[in-house]
């Protein structure tokens, strides 16, 4: 009995856990689309090439952007703002935290000036190695119809591994005792395997969510909801660690995790420390870069 309530009692833990990633996921979509819509928009997007940021796009059918600005040009300075190697990464990929606070108030400096002013100075190198300066006209917000060509089919992706997900988890059609008696039974194997398959799905949509807007930004978004989406998106990427659960025990589990069936918590501890590490501002987002590579091997293997 004392079994059983248990399990009755995990399983809701699951359920109500799964049902709040995918909520979660879908408000995330939400928040996308709000932050694209009411960020700066000038209609120019940078691409580094040999650590040299330089003007990628250009919407030729927006008025906020100068026909002057040339694809190709280096890109050197926005306003009075000079443009660093780093500045338009789309993460702060650093090992530590005050490189990664440092980025960040570039972000605060470019958002506020592109917030205040209507009309904005771009300086450029051409490929002859002159300078030009033009100014360029800044909309206060994303035509809703670029913020859909640049985030639609990531969105579309993105719940598209959603219901995935949610059809793996209605496929255990296991909550309660049933849930309980699959686990504990014959069937255990097939139904972890379908409950990793769930979560898996639903930390990936989360992932795509979040990095959708990231990925499509003009130059910057409003600082704290880039901040929710980023940490959105760190969140979703700790969450496919079940990847390199599932690696362990399909088709059938390994010797080890068969022999240690709790080693297993390990990756779910791992994963519930580094989200804490990261969202209470201790670590920088790249400090976990290394610990990637090893769960990769240990995947591999």
């Amino acid at each position: 009995v004392c079994l059983q309530k248990t399990a009755i009692k995990t399983s809701h833990i699951l359920k109500y856990g799964f049902t709040f990633l995918n909520i979660s996921t879908i408000a995330i979509i939400g928040l996308g689309l709000y932050t694209l819509h009411t960020s700066p928009y000038t209609g120019i997007r940078p691409l580094t090439v040999n650590n040299t940021w330089m003007v990628n796009h250009k919407d030729l059918n927006s008025p906020s952007t100068s026909s002057n600005i040339t694809v190709g040009n280096k890109l050197v300075k926005i306003g009075s703002i000079p443009v660093d190697k780093g500045d338009f990464m789309r993460f702060p990929e650093f090992f530590r935290k005050s490189s990664e606070e440092k980025w960040w108030n570039k972000q605060r400096s470019f958002y506020g000036i592109l917030r205040d002013n209507s009309v904005i100075a771009i300086e450029t190198v051409r490929n002859d190695d002159t300078k030009a300066t033009e100014t360029t006209t800044v909309q206060k917000g994303m035509p809703f119809s670029q913020v859909i060509k640049r985030t639609f089919l990531v969105y579309v992706s993105s719940i598209l591994w959603m219901v995935i997900g949610i059809l793996a988890f209605l496929d255990l059609n296991g909550t309660g005792i049933r849930f309980c008696s699959k686990l504990s039974g014959k069937h255990s194997q097939k139904s972890s395997l379908k409950l990793l398959c769930a979560f898996f799905s639903g930390f990936g949509a989360l992932y795509l969510a979040s990095v959708a807007p990231i990925a499509s930004r003009d130059l910057t978004l409003s600082p704290p909801l880039f901040h929710i989406l980023l940490m959105a998106a760190f969140i979703g990427a700790g969450g496919l660690i079940t990847l390199v659960h599932f690696s362990l025990v399909f088709p059938k589990p390994k010797s080890f995790i068969a022999s240690h069936p709790k080693s297993v918590y390990l990756f779910y501890a791992y994963f519930l420390l580094t989200v804490s590490l990261y969202l209470s501002g201790i670590c920088a987002f790249g400090a976990f870069f290394p610990f990637l590579m090893v769960w990769t091997l240990v995947m591999v293997y």
